[in-house]
């Protein structure tokens, strides 16, 4: 496999786990389950950065920080500005329902907006890198 290929695939492998991740939230929301959901918007969202910072081959470490993904991602791809504005409060989800303790239980409308955001991220990261895969 050439070293093109190697790189589309992947990419490609970053998309379809953000994919899965934006499914299994539609899921979770389905069935009143908002906490479980947040984090799998999260997890989109953070998937799809990582979908850009491969592609264009930067080295990023493992990280649920979605400011830090997304300052990352800007200088590559400013076309995905506005989907990326307010991505990063998306990065307490990566632990604030995860555990015990949370200061309160999140309502299906935080969990839609969450995915909102993370399925909008996504579309406009896919339809930019897809593009590509064929140049």
């Amino acid at each position: 496999m050439s070293p093109r290929e190697t790189l589309i695939v992947e990419t490609r492998e970053w998309l379809e786990r953000a994919r899965s991740d934006l499914a299994a939230c539609d899921a979770l929301i389905a069935v009143a389950l908002p906490a479980e959901a947040l984090f799998h918007a999260q997890q989109c969202a953070e998937k799809a950065m990582k979908a850009v910072l491969t592609w264009h081959q930067v080295p990023f470490k493992k990280t649920h920080d979605l400011d830090e993904l997304k300052q990352a991602c800007v200088p590559l791809a400013e076309d995905l500005t506005a989907q990326l504005a307010g991505i990063g409060k998306l990065s307490q989800y990566a632990w604030r329902f995860r555990y015990p303790g949370a200061r309160y239980s999140p309502e299906r409308t935080e969990a839609e907006e969450a995915r909102h955001a993370a399925g909008q991220l996504l579309d406009a990261v896919a339809a930019r890198l897809e593009s590509r895969f064929g140049d």
